[in-house]
């Protein structure tokens, strides 16, 4: 079963050119999904792109017989779990509607494509995950904390206008989104815990 679900890397990378290439198509702006690149700016898409790599970089040592990097899988499956919840829990009910939020490239990208990097790293024929304590899956909170420190500088180098705040975090002042960020790594934290304990079950 684990060796057969290596196949879910190519999964990714399929869904993850997809994604991409409508996302970069695109040439419409409605307040949620953007012209182009412009959509790099969000965490949710970013962090799919950054699972397809590791999934390309996954089938490349694969090919090369070298053993996987689970952290680095376990990197993109907690980075796209914290996409999945922030999307069904946040943005779909309260920021865009579960019809924009779930709209063409945001089907794979915020749905189809995180669930596949779970199930991947779940059952990923590598035994590695084994090895990843509770202290070393703080790596994980690398993609909220860096993404976080940018969001905050560029929202107060733009001097603080609300077009700054496209995910709404800092929309109670500015204490509030540095807490909302904080929160968001434990989340990410204790997904990359739980995704491993699930493993060694």
């Amino acid at each position: 079963m684990r060796k057969k679900a290596f196949y879910l890397n190519y999964i990714i990378i399929v869904l993850g050119v997809i994604g991409t290439g409508i996302m970069i198509g695109k040439y419409c702006d409605d307040g949620f999904t953007l012209e182009g690149l412009k959509n790099l700016k969000y965490f949710t898409n970013l962090s799919n792109i950054f699972a397809t790599v590791v999934a390309i970089i996954s089938v490349i040592r694969k090919k090369q017989r070298k053993p996987q990097m689970m952290r680095l899988k376990l990197f993109a499956a907690a980075a796209l779990g914290l996409t999945f919840l922030t999307v069904i829990c946040y943005l779909a009910p309260f920021v865009a509607g579960f019809a924009r939020a779930y709209r063409n490239e945001s089907f794979i990208f915020h749905l189809l494509l995180p669930l596949a990097a779970i199930a991947e790293f779940l059952l990923c024929e590598s035994d590695g995950a084994k090895k990843i304590t509770a202290k070393g899956a703080l790596i994980t909170i690398l993609g909220p904390a860096v993404y976080g420190t940018a969001y905050v500088i560029q929202y107060l180098a733009r001097g603080m206008v609300r077009e700054a705040d496209w995910y709404s975090f800092i929309l109670w002042g500015l204490p509030v989104g540095m807490c909302i960020f904080a929160v968001l790594m434990l989340i990410t934290w204790g997904l990359s815990v739980l995704l491993c304990k699930l493993r060694r079950e």
